[in-house]
């Protein structure tokens, strides 16, 4: 479709603020590069679970546009759960501001790669099992952006 002048400096903007491939294009700030010191990467981890047949199985993946909140919802979710401690989040949560990425702890949940915490999206799907009293749920978090749509 036919865009504006307003329309492509809009779409330029936004894309040179996320990805630093798109700077060239753009004048003003560049992003910030982020680089993760290896002491400071934490993974969160499922608790250990024994299978229960007469469960019923459910399926549930996240998907959307990226930056949609996919990896931030799942983490929520898996909170609400209870199966994240609070002092995990407050981990990550010091951890994510302490590299520039503050509001980015709940999302740190599913993005366990080193590389999806210092970009700030997923890379490849995140898995979780969840319970409850009548269900197993599998909890997927699919990628948002394009490029890593084949990680699928």
């Amino acid at each position: 479709e036919d865009l504006n002048a307003m329309q492509i400096e809009a779409v330029k903007k936004a894309r040179a603020w996320k990805l630093p491939l798109y700077a060239p294009f753009v004048d003003g700030p560049r992003p910030v590069e982020v680089v993760i010191a290896g002491e400071d990467h934490e993974v969160a981890q499922q608790p250990v679970r024994e299978e229960h047949a007469e469960k019923t199985k459910l399926s549930v993946v996240v998907i959307g546009a990226k930056d949609a909140g996919k990896s931030t919802t799942a983490g929520r979710l898996i909170h609400a759960f209870g199966d994240i401690p609070d002092v995990q989040i407050r981990k990550f949560k010091q951890l994510a501001e302490k590299y520039g990425r503050a509001g980015s702890e709940w999302a740190w949940v599913m993005d366990r790669l080193k590389e999806e915490r210092e970009r700030g999206l997923s890379i490849r799907t995140g898995v979780w099992n969840l319970r409850t009293a009548t269900r197993d749920i599998d909890l997927l978090d699919a990628p948002g952006h394009r490029c890593f749509m084949k990680n699928m």
